[in-house]
């Protein structure tokens, strides 16, 4: 969260106000209604193009259709919450929202209106996962790390969130992993993709998805019963040799 706050300084939400200056990273600044007073008070000042709005991120330990439940309160919220259909999947806490607080009405005044959840890997990396399994790729990756840099081998592993351009398609590897090799200085990078099904068809279009982006660097491709620290380390120490 503190990383978070610090990147909001950098973004506005309106001209001349900044993100920071209206975000809030717990429940009880909403309960306590601070986050109203504050917002009516800037209000005075905000741009008449823009709507006053405010935002709130928050840890969740529970979310559902229109509630997000932390262990410093619960949030209702007016519209459906959007997620990546984590109630259906059953996917497991913990997750992070992001809410933003306009004037629903005059009357009403202000009140959470809409929100997104996103399930991440723990409560204080917050890494977006999509489905349960998808933490234990991220722990394996990480304990790759640590065996790894027992050899004096550095990896950084990047998630992939949007698709990447290419010609005239896009593609989106699973992640991307950088090594650097500190008794060499030898460094790469390759792409690693996850096989999450034995479907024929989910493996031809995961081949056919492969051989693009063999075209832009390695390509490393493991079934997700082999995705284990040993195994990753060995993969990426053959990309790297």
């Amino acid at each position: 969260m503190r990383f978070l706050r610090r990147a909001a300084q950098g973004l506005e939400i309106a001209p001349g106000v900044p993100l920071s200056a209206h975000l809030y990273t717990n429940a009880i600044d909403y309960e306590k209604r601070r986050v109203h007073a504050r917002l009516r008070a800037a209000a005075e000042r905000w741009p008449h193009e823009f709507a006053p709005q405010a935002f709130l991120l928050l840890e969740a330990n529970a979310v559902t259709s229109t509630e997000i439940v932390t262990g410093l309160g619960t949030i209702s919220v007016r519209n459906r919450i959007q997620h990546t259909g984590i109630i259906r999947a059953e996917v497991e806490p913990p997750f992070v929202v992001l809410a933003v607080v306009g004037e629903h009405s005059r009357k009403e005044g202000y009140v959470a209106l809409r929100a997104y959840a996103q399930p991440v890997l723990s409560g204080n990396q917050f890494v977006p996962t999509e489905r349960d399994h998808d933490r234990d790729v991220l722990r394996a990756l990480q304990d790759a790390q640590y065996i790894l840099r027992r050899r004096d081998i550095r990896m950084a592993v990047k998630k992939i969130l949007f698709d990447l351009p290419f010609a005239d398609v896009s593609v989106r590897p699973d992640f991307l992993i950088a090594l650097l090799d500190d008794n060499t200085g030898q460094e790469c990078r390759f792409a690693l993709q996850i096989l999450r099904s034995s479907d024929d068809d989910y493996l031809a279009l995961r081949a056919i998805e492969r051989t693009r982006l063999s075209q832009l660097g390695p390509v490393a491709a493991l079934a997700l019963g082999d995705v284990t620290p040993e195994i990753v380390a060995r993969t990426a120490l053959g990309i790297l040799s």
